[in-house]
C-alpha cells in the first residue's frame, strides 16, 4: 500500500525459480504479486520429450513468450 500511495508501480520482491509450486511464488502471490520477466537472467531453450513433459505437468514452470510469463504447461 505503502509502495502503491508513493506513485509506484513496480516493487522488486527478490528473485525466484521458474518453477510455480515452490514457496517463493505462493508466498508472493498471496500478496497479490506477479511475475515479470527478469532482463538479466538467461535465456534457456529446453526441447522437452515425454519424461520432461511428464516432470513438467507435476512441477509446472514459467515460460517467456515474448510478450509475456505464461505457465508451462498450460493449467486445464
Amino acid at each position: 500500500d505503502w509502495a502503491r500511495k508513493e506513485g509506484c508501480s513496480e516493487v522488486d520482491a527478490g528473485r525466484t525459480s521458474p518453477f510455480t509450486l515452490e514457496g517463493g511464488h505462493r508466498f508472493k502471490r498471496k500478496w497479490g504479486l506477479e511475475p515479470v520477466a527478469d532482463p538479466l537472467s538467461h535465456l534457456i531453450a529446453v526441447r522437452a520429450g515425454p519424461r520432461a513433459r511428464c516432470a513438467m505437468a507435476r512441477q509446472p514452470l514459467l515460460a517467456d513468450t515474448g510478450l509475456r510469463l505464461e505457465e508451462f504447461p498450460r493449467p486445464a
